[in-house]
């Protein structure tokens, strides 16, 4: 088996990375949506918690905060740890941050008035 060049585990970061910012991206955009405001911390645990609290009683909105916690895990890994993402975990984080990204496009929009 041969090593992965260096320059494909820093590609594999960057997809990973930028994957879980359009979730959080999105998380904001519920939120938004839902009670006008977003998280303005840079720590994006905070969105997530934001995410809950405007969840109220809707397990849904909780489950997908659960979701972001678990894609804000894995950045935390590749950013502040050092370690490049594989391909796998890469296509692993796109997937979930595409399945978040689908759930806030449908939230937002069912938050939007009905044009006649």
């Amino acid at each position: 088996m041969r090593p992965v060049p260096h320059s494909t585990l820093l590609g594999m970061t960057q997809v990973m990375l930028n994957a879980i910012h359009a979730a959080i991206s999105a998380a904001d955009a519920v939120s938004v949506a839902l009670v006008g405001r977003r998280s303005a911390d840079p720590n994006h645990q905070r969105t997530a918690d934001l995410l809950e609290q405007v969840a109220g009683a809707s397990p849904e909105i909780k489950q997908r905060a659960k979701q972001l916690r678990t894609l804000l895990a894995k950045k935390n890994v590749v950013e502040y740890e050092s370690r490049k993402a594989s391909a796998k975990e890469a296509g692993d984080a796109l997937e979930r941050a595409k399945r978040f990204f689908d759930w806030s496009q449908q939230t937002v929009r069912r938050t939007q008035p009905q044009s006649s």
